[in-house]
């Protein structure tokens, strides 16, 4: 075997593959490179597709200012292709010399600095229009720092541009309606720190914009509603809502004004709160004017105190902080005595000083914690607070009647008046504001029916008494309708001849459940109601066909007495209507006498004063009651014609030849006379006072020796009697 033969198979792979390695290497390292480049433009493929949908536009220059990339967008705004850009040789035939030196220049700007390049161009793109570009150039770094060329950015700012423009226009205009309005402009940022105000603002305190800004808004506002606004802010501040609110701000004098403030948020256009901006107001004369109408709503005019509504405000929290405290509170009900006399003869003006000076009076006797109002008229409350026992109570409401007692110096004259207290307590006699007034009137009344100038204390049996008073108000309504009253008659017996010539027609009223009321307990009801002028006019007209029968039946002519309460002198009707009744029936005016009383006279208003002359010029007689037991003068009795004075009987009660009762009968009887006036004696019961008064040469008697009041049938049975008596 040739040596050639002797090699393996093996050794021969071997050198085969040591012949092979650099060729498999060589064409492994063919692929990794081809490989590799692929991946590249791979890569840079990916890149530009990026940088062309970019919505900004974006270029490479090398050195010289030659375009090496340009993305889509670069190319949609300017209206050229990137060959176009990137081919040197046509690009300047595109844009122009000048152009080109300008971009050389800022390129060579941007090469010298360390900073961003940033320029401003306006041109006119393809789309026609003028535009506003914002050029940012950066120096491109390859990857050993070495600057290579130079990367570009095209912004369109041409929208942002019309916008601020907008926004500095819009700026303007706030700024010119800010200052043109008539109220106070502020804008503040989120940290309610002032940021701007308006001229109205800063000549409202009277400092410079600047001044204004570094000045702590909360030294300006006022202590008192200082709290207030920090609470507003915070709570409103923090919530970004609008809000409203009143306070009192320093004005360039010095005093204090009110402010209404109106505060709205900010926000930016993406909806970020950047604080508020408000509009203020001058609202002193207002608030004047308000302060004005509340306290004519809250105060009486004339005295200053508290009215009736504020009033009740008040005893509504005493009687609250009373259940809290666990204490009493008491209410005094105070009206003054005969004050309607005062104001009637001396003048409404004598009577408003009264009212003046009662109510300083008041306010002397009670504690600073107490509570006066005048309810109205001559009614006045006092609310006593915070009480462990009454003794408190009873000192203080001695001292206001007390010093009410003692003399008025008005308009150089004395005037004397006294008071009627009604004291209730909360919450013993009641536990709500109309129970308490109501309780305390009821206190008030029963004071004066026990002779005025005193107080008395609330009880339940007061309240039945009011009970009963509204229970006879609503029956008495009806009482006329249902013929539910009649007339006695009570002769009056002349004294010289024992004969029966008059008689007083004297009401009566049988109720059906409960029976005969007195009218004492009606009577008063009923003028206090105004039901007195419809049952007047009803006992009028029975009392004159009752006269009117006897005459036509018996032929006996009787003086009827009729009382006429001063209620219905003063109602709107005149006495024309009953003259009129007394000539349809052909009585005439002498059938009838018509019975007043003292305190009548003592008004004089033009009403009373024009009936009292209808019934003179009637020839109808009138007759004063009670005569001893007022207060009127002697000159009314020849001023309105008296006819007839009646003693009260509490003169006659107590007649004894030596009694001061007897004196004062006997002076009344002669001073009558002297008069022209004849004299009747009410409230006869013995023969001794009969006697006495025959022997003052009364002229009349009435009372129980003679007759009790009778009905109809029963008078003219006496009358007959007595007449056949007289006569035998």
């Amino acid at each position: 075997m040739t040596p050639y033969l002797d090699i393996s198979y093996a050794e021969v792979f071997k050198y085969l593959l040591l012949a092979l390695t650099p060729l498999l290497l060589c064409a492994y390292w063919i692929y990794s490179l081809k490989k590799s480049e692929k991946a590249r433009k791979d890569s840079e493929l990916k890149l530009h597709a990026i940088l062309d949908s970019a919505p900004i536009g974006i270029w490479l220059t090398d050195l010289e200012g030659n375009f090496t990339f340009v993305n889509q967008t670069y190319c949609d705004a300017i209206g050229l292709i990137q060959k176009q850009l990137i081919d040197t040789s046509s690009l300047m035939a595109l844009i122009g010399q000048m152009k080109k030196d300008n971009c050389l220049a800022s390129n060579q700007a941007c090469l010298r600095q360390n900073e961003p390049y940033i320029g401003h161009e306006s041109i006119i793109l393809k789309d026609g229009k003028l535009h506003d570009l914002e050029i940012t150039k950066t120096k491109l770094l390859d990857s050993s720092g070495e600057v290579v060329g130079i990367i570009g950015i095209l912004v369109d700012i041409t929208e942002r541009k019309q916008a601020e423009l907008k926004l500095k226009q819009s700026e303007a205009h706030f700024r010119f309606i800010a200052e043109s309005a008539q109220a106070l402009i502020w804008v503040a940022d989120t940290q309610m720190q002032y940021t701007w105000f308006n001229k109205m603002w800063l000549d409202f305190t009277g400092r410079s914009l600047e001044q204004e800004l570094e000045h702590n808004w909360v030294e300006s506002v006022h202590p008192d509603d200082l709290q207030n606004c920090k609470d507003c802010f915070a709570s409103h501040f923090e919530q970004q809502q609008a809000f409203t609110m009143e306070y009192r701000l320093k004005h360039r004098d010095g005093t204090y004004h009110w402010i209404l403030d109106n505060g709205t948020p900010r926000f930016s256009l993406g909806g970020k709160f950047e604080g508020y901006i408000g509009s203020s107001f001058d609202i002193t004369e207002r608030k004047k004017d308000e302060g004005i109408i509340w306290k004519q709503a809250n105060y009486d005019e004339l005295t200053g105190l508290p009215n009736r509504r504020m009033f009740q405000d008040r005893l509504e929290l005493e009687m609250a902080k009373s259940h809290r405290e666990k204490c009493s509170l008491a209410l005094l009900f105070i009206d003054l005595d005969r004050f309607k006399a005062v104001n009637d003869t001396l003048g409404h003006e004598v009577g408003d000083l009264l009212l003046i000076e009662a109510s300083k009076r008041i306010i002397s006797c009670v504690r600073e914690t107490d509570a006066i109002a005048r309810l109205g008229g001559d009614e006045f409350t006092v609310i006593l607070s915070g009480l462990h026992d009454t003794l408190n109570t009873e000192r203080i409401t001695g001292l206001i009647i007390k010093k009410l007692s003692q003399p008025f110096n008005l308009v150089e004259q004395e005037v004397y008046i006294t008071a009627s207290i009604g004291i209730t307590l909360f919450p013993n006699d009641g536990e709500s504001i109309s129970q308490l007034l109501k309780n305390a009137d009821q206190a008030m009344y029963r004071a004066k029916k026990l002779g005025r100038n005193r107080f008395s204390y609330f009880t339940p049996a007061m309240q039945d008494t009011a009970q009963k008073y509204l229970q006879i108000l609503t029956d008495l309504r009806s009482a006329i309708a249902e013929q539910q009253f009649q007339l006695h008659y009570q002769p009056i017996v002349d004294l010289t001849t024992g004969q029966i010539l008059k008689a007083e027609a004297l009401i009566r009223w049988y109720h059906p459940s409960m029976g005969l009321i007195s009218p004492a307990d009606f009577i008063p009801i009923a003028e206090e109601s105004g039901l007195i002028i419809e049952i007047g006019d009803w006992v009028f007209k029975n009392a004159a066909q009752q006269a009117k029968y006897w005459l036509d039946t018996y032929g006996l002519t009787i003086q009827i007495s009729i009382n006429k309460s001063p209620v219905q002198f003063q109602s709107s009707e005149d006495s024309t209507n009953w003259i009129k009744y007394l000539n349809s029936l052909g009585l005439l005016g002498e059938n009838i006498v018509i019975e007043i009383t003292e305190g009548l006279l003592m008004e004089t208003t033009e009403s009373i004063v024009r009936q009292l002359l209808q019934f003179r010029d009637a020839h109808i007689p009138v007759s004063m009651d009670d005569f001893g037991t007022g207060y009127s003068s002697l000159a009314y009795l020849n001023k309105f014609d008296i006819d007839f004075l009646k003693i009260d009987r509490s003169f006659t009660r107590n007649l004894s030849p030596d009694s001061s009762d007897m004196v004062l009968s006997e002076a009344i009887i002669v001073m009558a006379h002297k008069l022209g006036l004849k004299v009747i004696a009410e409230g006869i019961e013995t023969e001794e006072q009969h006697q006495l008064l025959k022997a003052a040469d009364c002229d009349y008697g009435q009372g129980y020796l003679f007759s009790r009041p009778i009905p109809a049938d029963e008078f003219i049975k006496l009358l007959i009697q007595n007449n056949d008596s007289v006569a035998n």
